[in-house]
């Protein structure tokens, strides 16, 4: 999927040979856990929001309570029927760096 917001840093994490090539990254602006949501920030400063179970976490077996706000991480983008939204979102850091 080519998506505006995450070309530029998708591409430049290719380039540079990262781990994280093919996702867009960004970074975790919000995390709601009683709704088990939050909002994260492109390369770009778009915000798209994130819902669960509607996104795969991947890079921990801690799933959603892996996630922290100012985290970076990479995702994925897919299209609901509220939109555009975050399908599948990298964890890069671990447990210790948190």
């Amino acid at each position: 999927m080519t998506v505006e917001d995450g070309e530029g840093s998708a591409l430049r994490a290719s380039q540079q040979g990262e781990p994280e090539d093919r996702f867009y990254q960004g970074i975790i602006l919000r995390v709601y856990p009683g709704r088990r949501s939050g909002i994260l920030r492109t390369g770009n400063g778009r915000e798209i929001v994130f819902v669960m179970p509607d996104v795969e976490i991947v890079g921990t077996t801690r799933g959603f309570t892996a996630l922290r706000e100012g985290m970076r991480v990479g995702f994925d983008l897919g299209w609901t029927s509220h939109g555009i939204r975050v399908s599948k979102i990298r964890v890069y850091e671990t447990a210790d760096s948190s």
